[in-house]
């Protein structure tokens, strides 16, 4: 409705179809009424009685959501399927290609042979077979067949659930976490909530199929459907959240995203605090997956971790520290690279955690070899120049405002911590700062640019601030 009404020149065919559904609640057909009255002034339009035409001009216009509406209310046969698997197509959205498969299973034989006849719907639905893991049914069926009931087409996933059960009989790994990447942003944690035993099936498929690529493979996309939910971390999710972490971790290969998800994992379980095994355990996984990584990455993500360690509570001090020693043989290795201002975090770090022979193990004997040789801290382009910080995290924030001004104590600073678009966001936004760069999630740990970092810290520089 929304769509119909919005749209120029508003589609007022479409608002009254949508007003006249049967199965729709009487509080339902009230909200869209109110929606449909917002529409100007003009002569009545006849309610159309061929829905597919409407849709099919609908199509052709390019509203391809108006026109799946209405191929989807129209009634079913062999010319409503093909539209419903050509505009799944062009909306790449898995409950339309769930919904167009649905409709080709409801066809008998003839109207299968029927609907694939069109050399355009047959490439369209062989894309709809691949993704959704489907035996690959011959175009035209033998005529000797066409008496037998047709037996229902497996569905796209809908939800999480749906998926874990899903993923592990499919054999192209890479399909599967497509799918995944695209329910990232469909699916509603709430859903997998709702379904009884949800959650405790996920767990089971995780840590039977640990090692499945397919399984590797969708990780980041599953970790990226809960790190948007508005309640992350939830409660009820820690038993998944350290399933994946544990998945991860069975077969890592120290990679820049593994490192990515490992703290974004731990951050979650972190939050929602553990006992002193738990800790241990989720503790001794991150490390492995530095230890794997051995690279320059790891170092601000190890920063990262201790950092949010250093806010949680710590039923094991003596893991904690572990990690943190970690960090140091890593900073030790990589010393000619390291960032100055990772240093002073590291420094910062450890002075908090009791720690503070650990700095001066890095820069007493290796002081000399380093000297002179580290590189320019990023944040040192910043002096004289008026810089925005945005973060959620408002002690992130501040460590990092501390350390741009070790750095560049000419630099003028304000920090931002609304959480939606405000009119002071949108007024920096507009003010044409450059984007000097952008740090991982929660701390300021990640001094070096990246190009991902929703999550994270985002420093805009040289903007023209009174």
């Amino acid at each position: 409705m929304l769509v119909a009404v919005a749209g120029t020149p508003p589609d007022v065919r479409l608002c009254q179809h949508l007003c006249t559904l049967e199965q729709l609640g009487q509080s339902d057909r009230a909200f869209l009424r109110a929606l449909a009255s917002t529409l100007p002034a003009t002569p009545p339009v006849r309610p159309s009685k061929d829905l597919i035409h409407d849709a099919i001009l609908a199509e052709a216009r390019g509203d391809f959501e108006a026109a799946f509406v209405l191929a989807l209310t129209a009634p079913h046969g062999v010319r409503r399927t093909q539209l419903l698997i050509r505009l799944s197509c062009e909306l790449q959205v898995l409950e339309g290609k769930a919904l167009a498969l649905e409709s080709f299973a409801e066809l008998d034989a003839e109207g299968r042979k029927q609907c694939l006849s069109l050399r355009i719907v047959r490439l369209a639905f062989d894309g709809l077979e691949r993704e959704a893991g489907l035996p690959g049914e011959p175009a035209i069926l033998p005529s000797e067949t066409a008496h037998r009931p047709v037996e229902p087409s497996p569905r796209l996933p809908n939800t999480l659930e749906e998926w874990a059960i899903w993923a592990i009989e499919q054999t192209d790994a890479v399909a599967v976490a497509e799918v995944a990447r695209a329910g990232a942003s469909e699916w509603a944690v709430e859903d997998l909530l709702a379904a009884p035993g949800g959650t405790d099936r996920v767990i089971s498929v995780l840590n039977t199929h640990s090692s499945s690529l397919a399984i590797q493979y969708a990780i980041p996309h599953v970790v990226a459907l809960f790190t948007r939910d508005h309640d992350w971390p939830r409660p009820e999710c820690r038993g998944v959240y350290r399933a994946l972490l544990l998945s991860l971790w069975a077969d890592t290969r120290g990679g820049r995203n593994d490192l990515r998800v490992a703290a974004e994992l731990a951050e979650a379980l972190f939050n929602l605090g553990m006992d002193a095994p738990e800790y241990a355990e989720v503790v001794g996984m991150l490390r492995d997956i530095m230890g794997t990584s051995g690279s320059l990455d790891a170092i601000a993500r190890g920063l990262e971790v201790v950092e949010m360690m250093s806010l949680a509570p710590s039923p094991n001090d003596h893991m904690r520290g572990m990690l943190l020693v970690d960090v140091d043989k890593l900073i030790r290795k990589h010393a000619r690279h390291v960032d100055p201002a990772h240093r002073r975090l590291f420094a910062m770090l450890a002075d908090e955690l009791g720690q503070r022979d650990l700095p001066e193990s890095v820069w007493g004997e290796e002081k000399d070899a380093v000297e002179g040789a580290a590189p320019e801290s990023v944040l040192a382009g910043l002096n004289g120049l008026s810089v925005a910080i945005y973060s959620l995290s408002e002690r992130a924030a501040q460590n990092l405002k501390n350390l741009l001004f070790e750095e560049a104590p000419e630099a003028k600073v304000q920090l931002l911590h609304d959480r939606d678009c405000s009119s002071r966001l949108r007024q920096i936004a507009a003010q044409g700062g450059r984007w000097h760069a952008e740090f991982p999630a929660v701390i300021s740990a990640r001094l070096t640019p990246t190009p991902n970092g929703a999550r994270g810290i985002r420093v805009f520089a040289d903007l023209r601030m009174p």
